[in-house]
């Protein structure tokens, strides 16, 4: 093999070198341009000698061809900045650089941003004019997901995606109007939502950021947060309007009316009571109620159902009822009196003569006996008043008091009582009018006895005679001067006791010597002076007067205003007030006196301090005295103003008592009592009806009445009624049994049968057996035999087994059935066989409907029994029928229950009345034995009537 040209080699090497160095080809395009350029050399040995015997390799140059150049050995390395060889994409065509001519550089490129010829999946780096991986625009992007970075294995994304041109991936979405109606571009990914300018799609709404259906959508129904909410149960949204979905129990939508959602508690509603449409029926006066969804009613005000008869409603008038007066079952009867029922109380027409209804309650009568009560003294509410020191009493209807002893009435005014304590009045000691007042001294009454309590100061009781009081002056008296047992003895002059202190004799007649100055002797003239008047020191003080002196005694000058000196005495002054005295009223001497009373002098004028008995001051003029006599003025009869106006009559007064005259019109006095008048109309008082005490008492009635002076039924006894209006023969229809008048007037029993008040068409069943247990089995419970009762006959009959003869046998027997000419509470029954051979089909028809079927509106008991027929025993299906609602006086439904053996199915046939096997409430069980066929073969029942 020829060796290689090393200087070939190197200068290769050196252009090589020089191009990588530079980033640039040997070529002038970039070394990544995307054309591959094996520069490799397989240079096993560069420049060794060929050795004999030795395979030297082959030094090869992998250069493609369009680039093998003869190089000499001596050419300079070329340098990456080369002149413009490029003007256009044209001078490009077939440049190893690339297809693209980079006019800037003036170089042939892979690409340019004006010509971007780079393959699907990438795009030209303007920078270095290379094809890289990444989008060019949105068309690259069609196809791709956003998994694989956007980016698909041929160079494509999904449908409607975008290129990022600046992270150069495909992404789903850069802004809002990129992304499908109903939702937004958000980081680059399209998610749920809407705006104004992202709207929903067709049919759907913008609500609160989200595309909602307003045709169904309850948050939204209709229009934007218009929120659909139902009372009382679920909404839904339905085209757009809120309504009502379902209803909690137990409301439900019985207007209809979705707005106020379910509006009605069928607990509670009586229109819709256990659902809508079932409305309460309401009785006689009574109010329909719904409880707990079952029908009931609530009596009006005023009546009850006292007799528990749903039928004839709350049927009593609580308010005027004498038997239920308020409640049911409160009898009015007081004591002493004659009763009535007002507005549901129990009260009293009229007391009995004597006593009165004074604590104003009916429940004890007229509990006052008005001739004896001193609270309540010939009428009620007239006591006897309370005096002082007194004790009040009532006799024959009038007060009578007398005193505690002790006590005195001394100013005979009624009003204070016995006002005055004998025992210690000064006043009145021990008798009114017995003044304790000693002279010069205090006195003490004590147990009705004057005695001197103490002296005024300057006297003395020296004789201990209480009598004439403390008659010495102790001051004065020269024989008791100081002391009773001090007399005065001067020596050489006549004594003197001054001040209670013996002294100085006196002086001549009229003098005295006053300032006690023997140097002046007795200057002073005591005949005449009133400072010093009889003697030194004594100076005249005269009550009520200016005083004077004369004589050494004391006179009077002048009196003060309203007084005056009537008994001629300076010793009391003006003595006398001429405001109150009533012998000097006014003036001295003038006296006062006034017809029919005791006089008294008020400011110097004459007026009555009391009138005698019998009379009064009406008029208030004191100039005629008490003119009225009390005991026969009409006007004023006992006292002033109290004017006799009895009630229906003409007035009369005696002895001070309003009395009758004579009765108005109908009007009587029955009671003979003229507080209340004539009392009693006798045209309508059903006591005094015509004339007094005469009663009206009519057959079987509760409560009569009075019209026109005749009797009147007002009210029947119960259980009897006034059907033909006359009053004559009261009560005359029996409605408990009566067939045309039944519970009451007119009601007729279609069944002919009436008992307690009830049309009843029941008359109850009986079972009698063939031979060998011949006779009456089970008896008729109305009855207690085997027959009907009366009004009653024998409607249909059953053909069973029973097991008369014991236990497991059979022996034929025949259940009858009473009932009357119409279906009532009872709807007859019937009996149809097996469908096997012998079976009759229906063995005894139902007489109210003439085939083995109930009337409408009843409801069927089926039993199951055994009959016997030509072919042998075979099952039977006898059935009672009884009425779906209403009373149901004696019938309440039938039962059958199985002997409790095996095969038994205990309660085989409920009682619709009741559910189960068990007769209402009030009813008792009448059982018929059969026999029926279980598992176990022929068992015993008992079908069971339930009857009252």
């Amino acid at each position: 093999m020829r060796a290689p040209n090393p200087l070939l080699v190197v200068a290769l090497l050196a252009t090589l070198a020089a191009g990588c160095s530079t980033g640039a080809s040997v070529v002038g395009g970039p070394a990544d341009a995307g054309t591959a350029v094996d520069t490799s050399l397989d240079v096993t040995d560069l420049g060794a000698p060929d050795v004999p015997g030795m395979d030297t390799p082959e030094v090869s140059l992998d250069v493609p061809a369009d680039v093998a150049v003869d190089v000499p050995v001596d050419a300079p390395v070329m340098d990456a900045d080369v002149p413009t060889r490029c003007a256009a994409n044209a001078d490009c065509a077939s440049d190893p650089g690339g297809p693209v001519c980079d006019t800037t550089s003036g170089r042939c490129v892979a690409c340019s941003a004006a010509s971007d010829v780079c393959p699907s999946g990438r795009y030209c780096d303007d920078a270095s004019h290379t094809c890289v991986a990444g989008c060019r625009d949105d068309s690259a992007c069609t196809g791709a997901s956003p998994s694989d970075g956007g980016t698909s294995a041929d160079g494509s994304v999904g449908p409607g995606r975008r290129c990022d041109r600046v992270s150069r991936t495909c992404v789903e979405c850069l802004a809002n109007p990129d992304c499908p109606a109903g939702t937004l571009c958000v980081g680059n990914l399209c998610v749920t939502g809407c705006t104004l300018e992202s709207p929903c799609p067709a049919g759907q709404s913008c609500c609160t950021g989200a595309c909602v259906d307003p045709l169904a959508n309850i948050a939204h129904c209709g229009a934007c947060d218009r929120r659909c909410a139902v009372p009382n149960g679920t909404a839904v949204c339905l085209n757009g309007n809120c309504t009502v979905g379902t209803c909690a129990a137990p409301f439900g939508n019985c207007d209809g009316d979705n707005a106020n959602g379910c509006e009605t508690n069928t607990l509670t509603a009586v229109a819709h009571c256990g659902g809508c449409g079932t409305a309460c029926a309401v009785p006689a006066n009574a109010t329909a109620a719904c409880t707990a969804g079952a029908c009931g009613f609530t009596c009006n005000t005023g009546f009850a159902d006292c007799d528990g008869n749903a039928a004839n409603g709350c049927e009593v008038d609580l308010r005027t009822d004498l038997t239920h007066c308020g409640t049911c079952s409160t009898l009015c009867n007081p004591p002493n009196g004659t009763p009535s029922c007002v507005a549901g109380a129990c009260a009293i027409a009229a007391c009995s003569t004597g006593f009165g209804d004074c604590d104003a309650n009916a429940t004890n009568g007229c509990e006052t006996d008005v001739r004896r009560s001193a609270a309540n003294c010939g009428s009620c509410g007239r006591a006897c008043a309370e005096r002082a020191n007194a004790f009040p009493g009532c006799l024959a209807g009038s007060c009578v008091t007398s005193c505690v002893m002790g006590f005195q009435d001394c100013n005979g005014v009624e009003s204070d009582g016995c006002e005055v304590d004998l025992r210690v009045s000064a006043a009145h000691c021990g008798a009114c009018g017995r003044a304790c007042n000693p002279s010069n001294a205090t006195g003490s009454c004590a147990s009705g006895v004057c005695s001197i309590a103490r002296c005024d100061d300057g006297f003395a009781d020296c004789d201990g005679n209480p009598a004439n009081g403390c008659e010495v002056n102790l001051r004065s008296d020269p024989m008791h001067c100081g002391s009773c047992s001090t007399a005065c003895s001067v020596a050489g002059g006549t004594p003197a006791c001054v001040a209670g202190v013996c002294g100085l004799a006196t002086c001549s007649a009229g003098r005295g010597d006053c300032d006690r100055n023997a140097g002046n002797g007795c200057e002073v003239d005591l005949t005449g002076d009133p400072r010093n008047c009889g003697g030194c020191g004594t100076a005249c003080d005269v009550p009520n007067a200016t005083a004077g002196c004369a004589g050494g005694r004391c006179t009077v000058a002048t009196c003060v205003a309203a007084f005056g000196d009537c008994n001629a005495s300076a010793a009391d002054g003006c003595e006398t007030s001429l405001n109150t005295s009533e012998t000097s009223c006014g003036a001295c001497g003038r006296a006062c006196s006034l017809p029919n009373a005791t006089p008294a002098c008020r400011g110097g004028a004459c007026a009555i301090a009391r009138c005698n008995d019998g009379f009064a001051d009406c008029d208030g003029n004191a100039a005629n005295g008490c003119e009225t006599n009390t005991q026969s003025t009409v006007s004023s009869c006992g006292a002033c103003g109290n004017a006799c106006s009895p009630a229906n009559a003409t007035p009369a007064c005696s002895g001070g008592r309003c009395a009758i005259a004579s009765c108005n019109g109908s009007f009587a006095d029955c009671n003979g009592a003229a507080s209340d008048g004539c009392e009693v109309n006798v045209t309508t008082d059903s006591r005094n009806c015509g004339g007094c005490s005469r009663a009206c008492s009519l057959p079987n009635t509760a409560v009569a009445g009075c019209g026109a002076g005749a009797c009147t039924v007002l009210a029947c006894a119960a259980g009897f009624a006034n059907c033909n209006g006359a009053a004559s023969d009261g009560c005359e229809v029996n409605t408990t049994n009566d067939a045309s008048n039944c519970g009451g007037c007119g009601t007729v029993c279609p069944s002919g049968v009436c008992r307690e008040g009830a049309c009843r068409s029941f008359g109850g069943g009986f079972e009698t057996s063939d031979a060998p247990c011949s006779g009456c089995f089970n008896a008729n419970a109305f009855t207690g035999t085997c027959g009907c009762p009366g009004g009653f006959a024998s409607t249909f009959t059953w053909r069973v087994i029973n097991d008369c003869s014991g236990r497991g046998t059979q022996i034929g027997a025949s259940a009858t059935f009473c009932g009357a000419s119409a279906a009532g509470e009872f709807g007859g029954g019937f009996q149809q066989d097996d469908a096997v051979g012998g079976g009759a089909g229906c063995r005894a028809a139902n007489p109210y409907t003439g085939g083995c079927s109930c009337p409408g509106g009843y409801s069927r008991i089926g039993f199951r029994t055994l009959v016997r027929t030509g072919s042998g025993i075979i099952g039977s299906n006898p059935s009672l029928c009884v009425a779906s609602g209403g009373a149901r006086p004696s019938f309440g439904g039938a039962y059958q229950v199985d002997d409790a053996v095996p095969g038994g199915v205990g309660c085989r046939s409920g009682n619709p009345v009741t559910g189960g096997c068990s007769c209402p409430a009030g009813y008792s069980g009448s059982p018929l034995r059969v026999e029926v066929d279980s598992s176990a073969g022929f068992i015993g029942s008992a079908v069971v009537l339930c009857v009252r």
